[in-house]
């Protein structure tokens, strides 16, 4: 595979090549005594120029993309050094947490899992914030496998650095749970939830095993909620028929 230092160099040789050529051809022609013979190095002088000149542009582009790419790829994995508080288009604000170990690729794989989110979905979250991990167990209590939280008073979400998409769509999942009383009632008290949530429950928890703790997921309906909306949002071909009608008629 070619590196871009390689078109560089290539490009060089082309030109150096098309340089030479021309010299050579000239000094031919001037020693040429045949006129036939000079038109016809004439016209091959002409043939390089345009057809070296082609290929050395050509060459120069391709490098030229080359090392954008290259340095593209180097920023993304370089820690992020930008404002602490980012307005992505109409999306709650992103916060980042100095302390966190978040890199330009973090962001901007945030930003793209948000273009994916359905308004709905997070337009009751207040904020999100990208953390450490640290700080969910210092503050939410949570175990040394937490990678997102929901802060109900302030309807905040929380992820780390390392969440997949698919924590933050869960997360938004427990949001929207408090906000249209799913699991919880207007008191925000655990309630029995729907009876289609309930009977499913087993397959949900199956369907998200290979990205999620089984056991997490059933541990309660609050979170078997959050893990179908999550499966709502990114592969509703996995909930079971009966399930994904009643999310296709929840409140939008």
């Amino acid at each position: 595979m070619f590196h871009y230092a390689d078109y560089y160099q290539a490009t060089y040789i082309l030109i150096i090549g098309m340089i030479l050529f021309l010299v050579a051809m000239a000094i031919t022609y001037k020693h040429a005594s045949k006129r036939k013979l000079k038109t016809g190095i004439i016209f091959l002088s002409i043939f390089v120029f345009i057809f070296g000149g082609y290929k050395i542009i050509m060459c120069k582009l391709k490098t030229d993309q080359m090392l954008q790419e290259k340095l593209k790829q180097d920023w993304l994995f370089e820690k992020y050094s930008g404002p602490a508080n980012i307005q992505y288009k109409d999306y709650p604000p992103i916060y980042i947490d100095s302390n966190a170990d978040v890199l330009n690729i973090t962001v901007a794989s945030f930003k793209e899992t948000l273009d994916n989110t359905p308004k709905w979905l997070y337009k009751n979250a207040s904020s999100i914030t990208l953390t450490s991990q640290q700080y969910l167990i210092d503050n939410f209590e949570r175990d040394k496998d937490v990678m997102g939280c929901s802060f109900f008073p302030d309807m905040t979400v929380y992820t780390t650095s390392h969440a997949t998409s698919s924590i933050l769509e869960h997360e938004f999942g427990h949001i929207y749970d408090y906000n249209f009383f799913i699991t919880f009632n207007q008191n925000h008290q655990d309630i029995i939830p729907p009876d289609v949530l309930i009977s499913n429950q087993n397959a949900v928890c199956e369907a998200v095993s290979e990205s999620n703790s089984f056991e997490h997921c059933m541990s309660s309906y609050h979170e078997t909620f959050a893990d179908a909306m999550a499966l709502y949002v990114e592969s509703p071909n996995k909930l079971p028929p009966d399930l994904k009608a009643w999310m296709d008629s929840l409140p939008k």
